[in-house]
């Protein structure tokens, strides 16, 4: 039988220097296959035991490449790097080095079909026994406190839910030391505070973690330094405890952190099982928002959702939830992970009905000035939908499928059918879909400047960074000119001038009296951006 505290596999070399760090780098300088520039220059960084760095740049900065390097995953014999990598050479308890990418997601094998099974499965892979396995998983699951989780489907969990599996498969395999690309990137407060834990109970049984970002939030906050990518170079350690805003500005860094002594304000409840005097007050605190703004949400609603319910695999995920979007309004929409944030925006929008697990009951109204009233869409297929709702969920790699930006964006506005009845009114429907043509032209050089991305035209979506990839599918949706926008997690991997785009989009909708429908976990933005925020509550916890 297999020793599971045995190493599983071997990706170290001596350290002759006889440095007590578990890897270093020394004097390495990277750049990417076929850059002219090199990204990292002349770094120099080391993990001890028991220590837990933060490492937060802007994006492009080489944070990824960093997590990368020091896991051991790029090319070290190529005329891309020069420098040394040294890994200690020690009996350890399981792998050497794991890393969780910034996509958690794509680590999930794909083989299995429940969270016990894929914990278990890397232990499996590894050549551990099965009850070592299952002993493994069981520890980093309780580590997490996923507990919760154990016996649903993976294809039921939300984001974040499946985040938390694909970090505790990685913990299963016990790695000496842990290096976490944007590791809170869809998780909730209760989750970041969980996770924060549970890396200072692995540092102080001898292992070390390196956390990387474009954000600081509760675990950079928890590190023992930070430092920050300026420039392909590491700046000197800070104590995270001194940091101020204008540091993290400087350094393009957004601080997600609320500030000292500032209260986070009670959000509205809407479980959809709430009482009647719970709705009455959720009504009265509608008609004036946080920030003053006067809105008599009842009578100018542009949005008006009443008793939408989901049941999914026979589980309710949303009962009998009312809401209601005024002109103009930003509403955050709040939540633990799982609580069916992003299944209220995907029923919403029409996702769910060809879904044969999922049933969506409730009534949808959108308000319509071309026909001076509301319009139903609970009946209205998808594609017809986003002419009301502009849905942009939580992985913009899901909703991209061009070669460029442009041709993403020109593909997004098809022109109408063409219909030629005659040579002569062929001509004149020529002329006229010319126009067309550069109507949608120049909507599209409009939409590109306003998410600031007119130099990437010609880019591949997937050459962007995740969050110019989400700005593509925002400026997607703003082109059919919805009356509401729906956002999943918008704020996901952005470095501050990324955050000041975002906020001038939102800024920009709503004046021209569109509405705004944002997840977040984000609470500081929620604070500074929304009119209101509303809180869901889980239904299946």
């Amino acid at each position: 039988m297999s020793d599971p505290r045995a190493p599983l596999f071997e990706r170290q070399t001596a350290d002759p220097g006889g440095s007590d760090a578990l890897v270093s780098l020394s004097d390495v300088s990277y750049r990417h296959p076929d850059a002219e520039h090199f990204i990292l220059q002349h770094l120099r960084l080391s993990l001890s035991a028991g220590e837990m760095l933060a490492v937060l740049g802007p994006q492009g900065s080489g944070t990824t490449t960093l997590c990368r390097l020091i896991a051991g995953l790029t090319d070290a014999d190529s005329a891309m790097m020069s420098g040394a990598r040294r890994v200690r050479t020690t009996a350890v308890q399981g792998i050497a080095i794991g890393m969780l990418g910034d996509d958690p997601e794509t680590q999930l094998t794909g083989l299995t079909s429940f969270v016990d099974d894929e914990v278990q499965l890397p232990c499996r892979l590894h050549g551990v026994a099965p009850d070592h396995a299952r002993q493994a998983a069981a520890e980093a699951i309780d580590a997490l406190h996923i507990l919760h989780l154990q016996g649903r489907r993976l294809d039921t969990l939300s984001g974040g839910e499946r985040q938390l599996v694909a970090l505790a498969a990685l913990m299963s395999l016990r790695p000496r030391v842990l290096v976490l690309d944007q590791p809170t990137l869809s998780l909730d407060r209760r989750a970041r505070a969980h996770l924060v834990t549970a890396l200072k109970q692995h540092c102080s049984t001898g292992g070390a973690v390196l956390v990387t970002g474009h954000q600081h939030d509760e675990l950079s906050a928890a590190a023992s330094q930070v430092r920050f990518l300026d420039a392909g170079r590491l700046t000197p350690a800070h104590d995270p405890g001194v940091l101020d805003d204008a540091t993290f500005t400087a350094h393009g860094v957004w601080n997600s952190l609320m500030p000292v002594h500032t209260t986070d304000a009670a959000p509205e409840r809407a479980t959809g099982m709430s009482p009647p005097e719970a709705k009455a007050k959720a009504k009265a605190k509608a008609k004036t928002s946080s920030h003053g703004k006067a809105s008599d949400v009842a009578s100018t609603a542009l949005l008006r959702v009443r008793g939408l319910s989901v049941v999914r695999l026979q589980t309710p995920v949303l009962t009998d939830l009312d809401l209601t979007l005024a002109p103009g309004e930003v509403v955050a929409l709040r939540g633990a992970n799982g609580s069916g944030k992003s299944t209220l925006l995907r029923a919403l929008c029409g996702l769910l009905r060809r879904d044969r697990h999922a049933r969506v009951s409730g009534s949808i109204l959108v308000g319509d000035p071309d026909a001076s009233g509301m319009v139903a869409l609970e009946r209205m297929p998808a594609e017809r939908r986003a002419g009301y709702l502009g849905w942009v969920g939580q992985d913009p790699g899901a909703q991209l499928s061009a070669s460029t930006v442009r041709t993403e964006l020109t593909r997004s506005t098809p022109l109408p059918s063409r219909r030629a009845r005659s040579r002569q009114e062929g001509s004149r429907q020529r002329a006229s879909r010319r126009a067309l043509h550069e109507q949608r032209a120049a909507a599209v050089d409009a939409v590109l400047e306003m998410i600031g991305m007119t130099g990437h035209a010609l880019t591949h979506p997937y050459d962007l960074s995740p969050a110019e990839r989400k700005d593509v599918v925002i400026a997607s949706a703003l082109l059919l000119q919805p009356r509401v926008l729906l956002l999943d997690e918008p704020t996901i991997g952005r470095d501050q001038p990324a955050m000041h785009r975002l906020d001038g989009v939102v800024r920009s909708f709503t004046a021209a009296g569109g509405a705004i429908l944002a997840t977040t976990h984000d609470h500081r933005w929620a604070a500074t951006i929304a009119d209101r925020s509303i809180e869901l509550n889980a239904q299946t916890q």
